[in-house]
């Protein structure tokens, strides 16, 4: 069920287990307890591979559905194979932490799937589901609920994109140190923001003097203390924090300061 980079089947299995989680994260379990749904995307802004599969939770029911968002081929692989998984949500009720779970056996033939998580009294919220297909070793798909989860997951997946793009900067810099043109200091991380901009069109470079001047989210800054032995790269967050990664000829090693 791979479908959201050339989609393995197991990321399908992650799809299946991260719907779960997301009913399990925004609504109540017990279908008397709610009267109104509580929707969920697997989007990008709290997933790395989002596919875009809506989980709907209104009382005991979990809806998973795709629509024009999800990706195409996810939806491919629905119509033509269908699902079969696992949907695993968590909750918390009266305050305290429980888990649900069901099997999920999607139809091909069926644009979404309702399965019941099952009902218990007391006030339940659920925090997360996910969805995982049988067979399928790629994570799951997972979806939030619970706001304040949803904004740690944000941050959690801004900041390994951050990571992400800091150290594949940091690779080219590393085969570029002391070589050629390279191994001149003199204006050094200007010539390494230009290259930078030429290997990896789809990033934005920039050069700072310091990390005060990091100030544009999305933007690898190279800071201009680098030299052709040693490069600093630099990502603001939106929590107002800084990923630098520093690059040697030897090692890259990335941390997120204040």
């Amino acid at each position: 069920m791979s479908t959201k980079h050339s989609p393995p089947r197991s990321r399908l299995a992650a799809i299946a287990i991260a719907a779960g989680a997301i009913a399990c994260i925004a609504a109540p379990v017990a279908a008397a307890q709610s009267t109104s749904p509580v929707t969920a995307r697997d989007s990008a802004e709290t997933s790395l591979t989002p596919t875009n599969l809506v989980f709907t939770a209104l009382g005991s029911q979990l809806t998973i559905s795709y629509d024009g968002r999800t990706i195409p081929r996810l939806v491919d692989h629905l119509r033509t194979r269908g699902l079969v998984g696992l949907v695993s949500c968590n909750a918390m009720v009266n305050g305290a932490a429980t888990v649900a779970g069901a099997p999920v056996v999607w139809q091909k033939s069926k644009q979404s799937v309702t399965v019941s998580l099952g009902s218990t009294t007391g006030a339940t919220r659920l925090v997360s589901c996910r969805l995982t297909e049988a067979g399928d070793s790629s994570d799951p798909i997972e979806v939030f609920f619970d706001a304040q989860v949803v904004e740690a997951q944000k941050g959690k997946v801004e900041r390994t994109r951050a990571v992400g793009a800091n150290e594949t900067a940091a690779r080219s810099a590393q085969r570029r140190l002391g070589r050629g043109p390279f191994a001149d200091a003199r204006g050094f991380a200007s010539r390494l923001a230009r290259a930078l901009r030429r290997s990896h069109r789809g990033q934005s470079y920039a050069v700072a003097r310091d990390r005060a001047e990091v100030r544009r989210r999305n933007v690898v800054y190279i800071l201009s203390s680098s030299t052709p032995s040693r490069v600093v790269f630099a990502q603001r967050l939106a929590s107002g924090r800084v990923v630098t990664t520093i690059v040697t000829e030897a090692r890259i090693a990335s941390r997120v300061a204040s």
